[in-house]
């Protein structure tokens, strides 16, 4: 600046003093700042210069659906990226939902993102570490006694290889992919998020059930959300074609695929699903994630282990 003719240098601006204009802002900003896990975050803050990504914007979009009851969908945060334009598109997601905009006093202090390592068991640790979003479990999903669990069922849930193979490793038998359904279906919001896309858009839903080969047990149920216009080009053919299921198709593809887990849980078997073997309501143990390819994700995965089973038998 300024002043007596002279040019004297600006006060440097010191990270957090530009504090949100209300509380709407604030509460985005202490949703921010718990994701993100920084200090106190300025309205101008850049979530993605602060560190933030694609699942750690599905964080977000969980956490405002838990605390302001709306649904605000990953790509916003794509093109509103700072706190204060971000606020301004959830402002008119409110408004449009009839949802009051929060007092100040209405958005609880954000939790640490992660518990004193003395409270975390070994086995939560290991989970939390490689679940990008847990605490974004559907409705319906419960907590896992992940201590109570198998440590081999454990290690399962956390594979970042083709199950089929990790399956006939630990049994010594071979399994065999069997589809259910395959069908066109609108992605919901909650979908959608999972995969970057606008709700509703057209996604390929195939229910696929991994058996003992021998016996013709049931021991995974899969729920799998393909977007196909994003399906590598020799993909979607080999997917159609072998009989071994996703895994086995990735591998024979030689593209490049990166696994994200997402989430983990306790849920049940469909009312949807007929098997003869495990009826609907039957305990799984389940875990989600998405395959990304050129950066983009195009499918996500559900799969259910099903804890009456041999296998699961086999590892206690």
């Amino acid at each position: 600046m300024v002043t007596d003719g002279k040019q004297v240098a600006s006060e440097p601006v010191e990270p957090g003093t530009t504090v949100p204009a209300d509380a709407l802002e604030d509460a985005i900003a202490r949703i921010w700042a718990e994701v993100l896990s920084v200090g106190a975050v300025r309205h101008d803050d850049d979530f993605f210069e602060l560190g933030g990504d694609s699942l750690l914007a599905m964080r977000v979009s969980s956490r405002i659906r838990r605390l302001l009851a709306v649904d605000v969908s990953v790509e916003v945060m794509l093109e509103a990226s700072t706190v204060s334009s971000f606020a301004g598109h959830v402002r008119e997601v409110m408004a449009r939902a009839g949802v009051a905009t929060p007092t100040p006093t209405a958005v609880p202090p954000p939790v640490p993102a992660q518990r004193p390592a003395a409270e975390v068991s070994p086995a939560a640790r290991t989970m939390l570490r490689n679940f990008a979003a847990p605490e974004s479990r559907p409705a319906g999903v419960a907590e896992l006694d992940l201590d109570a669990l198998p440590a081999t069922l454990r290690c399962l849930l956390v594979h970042d290889g083709t199950l089929t193979v990790g399956l006939e490793a630990l049994r010594i038998a071979t399994v065999m992919a069997e589809v259910r359904t395959e069908a066109v279906a609108l992605l919901s919001a909650a979908e959608s998020a999972w995969l970057a896309v606008e709700p509703g858009t057209v996604s390929v839903r195939r229910r696929t059930a991994i058996r003992d080969a021998t016996t013709g047990e049931l021991l995974v149920e899969a729920d799998s959300l393909l977007v196909p216009e994003r399906l590598p080009a020799n993909f979607a053919a080999l997917l159609s074609a072998n009989p071994r299921g996703i895994g086995a198709a990735m591998l024979e593809s030689r593209a490049e695929f990166r696994r994200e887990l997402l989430w983990y849980g306790l849920g049940a078997m469909p009312a949807d699903v007929d098997d003869e073997d495990v009826p609907a309501g039957a305990p799984l143990v389940l875990r989600c994630y998405r395959l990304v390819h050129g950066g983009v994700p195009i499918m996500c995965i559900k799969e259910g282990f099903v804890l009456d089973s041999s296998l699961v038998r086999e590892l206690r």
